[in-house]
Order: C-alpha cells, then sequence, then structure tokens
C-alpha cells in the first residue's frame, strides 16, 4: 500500500524532466544490438548472435534476448531497422531512438496521469493547477 505521504514519481519525473532507467536501458541495449550487427562473422558473439536469429523463426516459443531486442525494436516503430539488419547511419538511428524513448515515456506519463485522474485521485487535479498557475 502507498504511503500518502510520499511523493509519486509521476511527478517527480514530470518536474525533473529525467529520463527512466528502463528507457535508459533499451537505448544501451539498441546500441549494443548495432555494434553486434556490424561485428565481423567470425566473432563469437555474432556466431551465438547469428544462431539465436535464425532460431526465432523455427522456434516461435523459444525466448532469447535477440527476441527481445526484435520486440524492443517494433514496440518502438523501428520493425524496417529490424528486417534490413543493418542501419545507414547509426548515429542518426540512435538519435531517432532516443526520441522515440522520450516520446513514450511522456505518452506513458500523460496516461497514468489521467489513470489516476479518472480513479478520483486529486493529486494530478493539483499538479495541473500549481502549473496553470505559475
Amino acid at each position: 500500500m502507498l504511503d500518502n505521504r510520499l511523493t509519486q514519481n509521476n511527478f517527480i519525473h514530470g518536474e525533473l524532466g529525467r529520463t527512466t532507467l528502463l528507457s535508459f536501458r533499451s537505448y544501451h541495449v539498441i546500441k549494443y544490438w548495432l555494434k553486434i550487427v556490424h561485428m565481423k562473422c567470425t566473432k563469437y558473439v555474432k556466431i551465438v548472435y547469428n544462431l539465436l536469429y535464425n532460431d526465432i523463426d523455427v522456434n516461435n516459443n523459444t525466448r532469447s534476448w535477440v527476441l527481445l531486442v526484435r520486440e524492443l525494436l517494433q514496440y518502438l516503430g523501428f520493425n524496417h531497422v529490424w528486417m534490413q539488419q543493418n542501419v545507414g547511419d547509426d548515429s542518426m538511428l540512435l538519435k531517432d531512438v532516443k526520441q522515440r524513448l522520450e516520446t513514450v515515456l511522456i505518452d506513458n506519463w500523460v496516461t497514468e496521469l489521467n489513470q489516476q485522474l479518472e480513479r478520483g485521485s486529486n493529486r494530478p487535479r493539483t499538479y495541473v493547477l500549481i502549473h496553470i498557475i505559475l
């Protein structure tokens, strides 16, 4: 049970504009995936990656980190990047990923605030009123 005296995370994220650890981790997962995709085929990491990549279609019920990377890219709207397994400009993709992660974070934040309002909580209403006044 949450203590009513504690400040909710939604308000902290709204005030500070900080990203979540999940967003930070997701960004670095995609960055590492790009590094693997560009590796030579003789590297052990690339060999294991290729095995797991090919295994996704054969064993649909097996969860692996490669499948999770695919799901993350699809969730962020970068399925075309996954399908090509190649990106022209890595830095541009990483900028787009960072922007998309921010957009998803803000969308989720607004959704959670609206859900709290629908449940009858006055905290989001007070938060919004304070920002309108200021």
